[in-house]
C-alpha cells in the first residue's frame, strides 16, 4: 500500500469524524447568553448569522457563509450590521476581519 492510499484513508477516518460531529451539533440546542427578547428584535436574516456566530465563538464572513449557504458579501454586510449594533466585535487577523461575541452588558 503505497503513501496515497495512507494519505487517503486518513482523509477518509477525519470526513467521518467531521460528519459525526456536525450531526451532533445540529442535533444539540444552542446555549446563547444573550436575553432572548434582545434575540427576537433582530430580524430574521441577521438572527440567523448571529446564532452561526454565537455557536462558533469567532468567525470571518466566509465562514458564515458556508453555515448559512448565503454569499460572503451578504454574510459580510449582516456581520458588519451587528458590530454597529454592538451585538458583535470585529478585528483584523492577517487579511481577513474576524467577528466574535460581545459580552452580554455591552450588548444594549
Amino acid at each position: 500500500m503505497g503513501i496515497f492510499q495512507v494519505i487517503l484513508g486518513e482523509f477518509k477516518e477525519i470526513k467521518t469524524r467531521l460528519d459525526r460531529i456536525e450531526a451532533r451539533l445540529a442535533r444539540e440546542p444552542m446555549q446563547l447568553d444573550m436575553h432572548e427578547s434582545l434575540l427576537l428584535k433582530l430580524p430574521d436574516h441577521l438572527r440567523r448569522t448571529y446564532i452561526v456566530v454565537a455557536n462558533r465563538g469567532k468567525c470571518v464572513a466566509e465562514d458564515v457563509a458556508a453555515m448559512t449557504g448565503r454569499s460572503r458579501a451578504h454574510e459580510s454586510d449582516y456581520l458588519n450590521q451587528l458590530s454597529t449594533m454592538g451585538f458583535l466585535s470585529k478585528g483584523r487577523v492577517c487579511r481577513e476581519v474576524e467577528f466574535r461575541l460581545r459580552e452580554v452588558e455591552k450588548v444594549g
